[in-house]
């Protein structure tokens, strides 16, 4: 199993990364059942087993995919953005990174593949899709800062009160930002998404199994247990590049490749005080994240007798194109 941290870098890229998925262990997991076990919020390491600040790797392997315990009861509350600022260092490993603007702000890179939670109401395991919305936000989708609702989610009701409209001019990709296919009984999903809002930004992309390929199946196994059986075999890998200013500077890039997961995803989340600050909307957003306006993104699947790949896009057209 491999992975790749999203690199923050000042030289420009003429293309789309490919989605390397050599070395991946794609052993047949046949029918093993593994108990379900809390999930496990590591740092990416440097080629010297050192924690890169910034990164997060979220561990599903093995059953390793409740999310329960690490979720808040009732929406997080912080006196300040600096209380939260610490709180994300010291749970998520976040990176704080100072803007020109004399702003701190919360950074994070995170590779991530779907984990599950408990619903008391349902009485059974759901999905979750976003690890990092849901530890931070819960299924509120927001916390409080100084008393003040701060939205975390892409998904949650208010991300549409708190969204920033997306510029008005410029050129919008020619590729969808959503795209399925698929070849000999297994098909994957692609999605690519840019999101801004107030205090949230989040650019990323996803490569999601739909059908043939890896198998999971949940269950009960014991006095409140739960088991996960999977079978089959897959690779999935996700890449993306993304750019500023109508798609004329690149900004960043990352890509990340597992095998027998059911997706892959790749996230650039930004947590801080509005971008523009006091100065008003006129002038550029502060923050590597909060300045993106397009990104390219490439989707790869494979398995025994059968690979995928294709491209997804979003936001304004880069230069070039995807």
């Amino acid at each position: 199993m491999i992975s790749r941290t999203l690199t923050l870098t000042a030289v420009a890229a003429s293309c789309l990364l490919g989605c390397a998925t050599d070395d991946l262990d794609t052993t047949n997991r046949g029918g093993e059942a593994v108990a379900i076990v809390p999930i496990e919020l590591r740092p990416e390491l440097d080629r010297e087993g050192r924690p890169i600040p910034g990164t997060l790797d979220i561990d599903t392997s093995e059953g390793r995919l409740d999310v329960t315990s690490l979720m808040p009861e009732r929406p997080r509350e912080f006196r300040s953005w600096d209380e939260l600022n610490e709180w994300l260092v010291a749970q998520l490993n976040a990176e704080i990174i100072e803007g020109e603007d004399g702003v701190r702000r919360a950074q994070l890179s995170i590779i991530a593949s779907p984990a599950v939670r408990y619903d008391a109401q349902r009485d059974e395991l759901v999905d979750v899709d976003d690890v990092a919305e849901a530890v931070v936000g819960g299924t509120f989708g927001y916390v409080l800062v100084d008393g003040a609702l701060v939205c975390t989610s892409r998904t949650a009701a208010c991300a549409r009160e708190q969204s920033i409209a997306p510029e008005a001019s410029g050129l919008r990709h020619h590729l969808p930002n959503a795209r399925r296919m698929a070849m000999n009984g297994f098909e994957i999903e692609g999605a690519t998404w840019i999101t801004h809002m107030f205090f949230y930004h989040n650019v990323g992309s996803e490569t999601r199994q739909v059908q043939g390929g890896f198998q999971v199946f949940t269950s009960p196994c014991g006095f409140f247990q739960w088991c996960t059986t999977t079978t089959g075999t897959n690779s999935l890998a996700t890449s993306l590049i993304a750019f500023r200013q109508g798609g004329s500077i690149f900004n960043f890039q990352g890509s990340a490749a597992k095998s027998n997961v059911r997706s892959i995803r790749i996230d650039k989340i930004e947590w801080g005080p509005p971008s523009w600050g006091s100065q008003g909307p006129g002038l550029p957003p502060s923050g590597i994240i909060a300045s993106t306006t397009g990104v390219c993104a490439r989707h790869h699947g494979g398995t025994t007798n059968a690979v995928v790949d294709f491209q997804t896009s979003d936001g304004v057209h880069p230069a070039g194109g995807c």
